[in-house]
């Protein structure tokens, strides 16, 4: 999958430390992610941190071993990395070299749980596990703390470039979550499925699909 090449030609705009959403975007090549997700600054954004609650589509399955936290619904537990089911929709593009998807977060536990404000970092799966470079935007918006209830699902854009040529990975990813990772089944716009290569830009995840992915 040729991932350093993919780890030293995308830029990471990271910022602060971690605590919500996307566990490490920002230490690839560094040691395994550390607490869960990322809610840090974006480059040129302001912090992706409001606690609002929503929930949308999805499938059914469970673990245990939660952290806490506090809710207006009351002490709802976060949602842990084997509780999700992360898929990567290819939408259409008009660029050869520009892929466009949307990234879905399903809960397949049998219980809400909460997803904090931020975002996914996407990485190479495997013991090893490392999130790729990317560069996080509050795309659409800023991010927001949802109680995600049992089947249920969550959105967020991402593009990145891609290529014949720039030996990009299809298969064997995965989404950083919660010091573990959770992995990615990777679905092409009918066969076309084009290579993750690098210059990766995350959106924020959000409770609905409206105006989540990028253009």
């Amino acid at each position: 999958m040729k991932l350093k090449r993919l780890r030293s030609a995308a830029v990471i705009a990271c910022g602060g430390g971690l605590v919500a959403l996307s566990v490490t975007g920002c230490n690839v090549g560094g040691d395994k992610p550390k607490p869960p997700f990322d809610a840090e600054q974006p480059s040129s954004s302001p912090t992706a941190s409001s606690s609002s609650t929503g929930h949308s589509g999805g499938n059914a399955g469970g673990t245990a071993g939660h952290a806490t936290t506090a809710s207006n619904r009351g002490t709802t537990p976060t949602c842990m990395a084997a509780e999700l089911r992360a898929d990567l929709q290819v939408q259409n593009s008009n660029s050869e070299e520009k892929g466009i998807g949307m990234l879905i977060l399903t809960n397949r536990s049998n219980h809400q749980c909460l997803i904090p404000a931020g975002w996914a970092p996407i990485g190479a799966g495997g013991p090893d596990y490392r999130p790729l470079p990317a560069t996080r935007l509050n795309y659409p918006g800023r991010g927001r703390t949802i109680a995600l209830r049992a089947g249920n699902s969550v959105f967020a854009g991402m593009k990145w470039h891609t290529g014949p040529d720039c030996g990009g990975a299809t298969s064997g990813l995965g989404v950083a979550w919660n010091s573990s990772w959770i992995p990615l089944t990777y679905s092409g716009d009918g066969d076309h499925k084009p290579p993750i290569c690098d210059s990766i830009v995350l959106g924020t995840i959000q409770p609905i699909t409206d105006g989540v992915n990028f253009t």
